[in-house]
């Protein structure tokens, strides 16, 4: 899991202001299921390649979008949430 989703996860685990399904609803339902597979059924690039039936560095493409989304999102309600974790 990188920084930015760790954080959330926290913050949302804690009871904070941050509602990670929320965020995730938000997201076009590509962008979800891709980060749906890769932090949460924690598959690793190559399987979520296989599960979409796409090559693996389309995947990779596809997490990198998916969580500059999530990172908008959380920004845009959350604003302070990511900002520290801009590089990931």
């Amino acid at each position: 899991m990188d920084a930015l989703t760790e954080q959330a996860v926290e913050v949302d685990a804690r009871g904070g202001d941050v509602d990670l399904s929320e965020a995730m609803a938000q997201l076009s339902p590509k962008d979800a299921e891709v980060l749906r597979l890769t932090y949460w059924e924690e598959l690793s690039a190559a399987e979520v390649a296989e599960v979409l039936g796409s090559s693996e560095q389309a995947t990779w493409k596809r997490i990198s979008r998916a969580k500059q989304s999530l990172r908008r999102v959380l920004t845009a309600t959350h604003g302070t949430v990511g900002k520290e974790d801009a590089h990931v």
